[in-house]
């Protein structure tokens, strides 16, 4: 997975990314957004898989996954934690298919 700014090129990553149908929105760690200089759209209140509440920024930044580019997604960048995900806000964009048996994910637009 690649962000950039709307319409610029994707200059971060790539990053791999855990596909996560129970997150709402796409998380990313804040360490890896402070190459980009874009103001927050807005706050969200994130809930845990723990219950935790918090407080985070939300950018509108492209996703680009292979050859597929998700204009002006709302990215969630989250204080703690390493790994980027990519939540359902993106995935409704998509069609998703899962072969369990050969481990295989494959997006399409």
């Amino acid at each position: 997975m690649r962000l950039g700014l709307p319409e610029q090129p994707l200059a971060l990553g790539p990053f791999d990314a855990v596909v996560d149908t129970g997150a709402d929105i796409c998380l990313v760690p804040i360490t890896l957004l402070s190459g980009l200089d874009v103001p927050p759209i807005g706050y969200r209140y994130l809930r845990s898989a723990w219950g935790q509440r918090q407080s985070v920024s939300v950018f509108a930044l492209d996703i680009g996954i292979g050859t597929i580019r998700l204009p002006s997604m709302e990215v969630a960048a989250y204080p703690v934690g390493e790994e980027v995900i990519l939540g359902l806000n993106a995935l409704n964009r998509l069609v998703v298919i899962l072969n369990g048996p050969k481990q295989m994910l494959e997006l399409e637009t």
